[in-house]
Formats: C-alpha cells, structure tokens, sequence
C-alpha cells in the first residue's frame, strides 16, 4: 500500500514518493526541526539566560553594585542641610578689666613666674591704651613685668632645662652620671633619698639644686652617710657641697 502525505501549502494529497506537490509545485522534502532561523533564535535565548543568570550571581555576592545610584544632588542636599557652627564671640576687655587681671596675676612680682605667664601680664597691659585713665598704673607696671620676665629669659638661657626627677625612684640622670666619676666606689653607693628638683638663687647666679642622701664607702673603705646638694646648669652638674 502507497503511502500519502498532504501537502503543507494547499492540503493536495500526494504520493510518499513525490517531492514535489502534484498540484502546486510545493517541495515536499521534510524539514528539519534546527532551521537556521530555529538556531538563531536558540542562541539568543541562551545568551539571554546566562546574562540574567549571571546578573543574579552578582546581586548575591555583591549587592551594592547593583544598587541605583544615588541623586547627584544629595551631596548638595545633605551640605545645605548642616546648619552652620555658631561663632563664639571673642571676650572684650576693658581697660579696668586688663588693669586687674594684671595686678592679680603678677601680685607685686610674687605671682606670675613663668615666661607663659609674665607675658600673659604683659599682654593685658599693653592692650591698655595710653589715653585710658588706667594707663598711669599700667606702664610703671608695665616696666616691672618687662624687667622681670628678660631675667627670666636671661636665666633659662643660663640654667637650661629644669631636670627631672625619675618616677620610679627620684634620682636624677645627671647627678647619677657625676658620681660615677666622682664615687671611690660607685657600685657599693646607696641612694637613700632625693629631693626634688628647685631653683637656688647663689652670689654666682641661679642653679638648679637637688638634695641626695647618699651611703657610699670613704677613702678607707668605710661606710659613711652624706647630705649632699648638687647645682646644676644645662643638665650637669657644675658643683657639690657635702660629698
């Protein structure tokens, strides 16, 4: 038995073994289902899917990279929405205020010591104008302050750092260095206790001073206690009473 089949264009009923349709010339030939169209068409398709694929991928390992962009403007939003520091007035003194405060930090040359301070003082009197009624206490003032603060810096220059006494046991770097070459016996020596540090005013000028009582070993091998002061200038010690 023959086998028909109709033809796709205009339903005509062939022969199987025809390949061309008998009434309409249509080709009879099977179609493959991969047409070249079908395989453009697969292609996009995968490529679309791996695209979404991957996009979700990202979003999972990285969400800030797809997340909108932010206005350009919220930069300007935020900037104009920040109120403005308040200023804080600079204090006006007047010229019996900067008299006082003069007066009650220098205290007749018993207060203010420091070159901080002094200048602090000289500060506020020269603030005083000289058309001030308070201007006649201020500039004899004045010159005392002036005189007392260039023999402070006079006296820095001469003295040098003020030394420091160690935290732990108060002994004092410079003063351990003398009697390592001054001591018969350094390593028998004793440090029983240290002073702080102070100025001592001397006919030769100002030193910085401290006291040690000390134990050490005489020149015949015997222990003695001493009280000794040190004077000190530019972190050595220039001199010793008592050792």
């Amino acid at each position: 038995m023959n086998q028909t089949h109709f033809c796709h264009r205009c339903s005509f009923q062939n022969a199987d073994s025809n390949l061309f349709c008998a009434q309409c010339g249509n080709d009879l030939k099977p179609r493959g289902m991969f047409t070249p169209g079908f395989k453009v068409f697969l292609i996009g398709g995968g490529v679309l899917v791996l695209a979404v694929i991957a996009m979700m991928v990202v979003a999972i390992l990285d969400p800030k990279s797809v997340a909108p962009p932010r206005p350009a403007t919220a930069s300007v939003q935020t900037a104009s929405s920040t109120p403005a520091p308040t200023p804080v007035p600079t204090p006006q003194w007047t010229a019996a205020e900067r008299l006082a405060k003069a007066k009650d930090m220098f205290d007749d040359g018993k207060g203010a010591q420091s070159k901080d301070d002094l200048t602090i003082v000289l500060d506020h009197l020269r603030a005083i104008p000289d058309g001030a009624p308070e201007a006649k206490q201020a500039r004899p003032l004045q010159k005392k302050v002036e005189a007392q603060l260039s023999k402070v810096v006079t006296d820095e220059g001469l003295l040098g750092p003020k030394p420091d006494n160690n935290g732990w046991d108060g002994s004092v770097r410079c003063v351990d260095k003398y009697l390592k070459q001054t001591l018969n016996d350094y390593d028998s020596a004793e440090y029983m206790e240290w002073s702080p540090v102070f100025r001592m005013d001397t006919k030769e000028g100002p030193y910085w001073a401290v006291r040690l009582k000390l134990r050490a070993k005489n020149g015949f091998g015997a222990y003695i206690v001493k009280n000794v002061v040190f004077f000190i200038r530019q972190n050595q010690v220039v001199s010793a009473v008592g050792l």
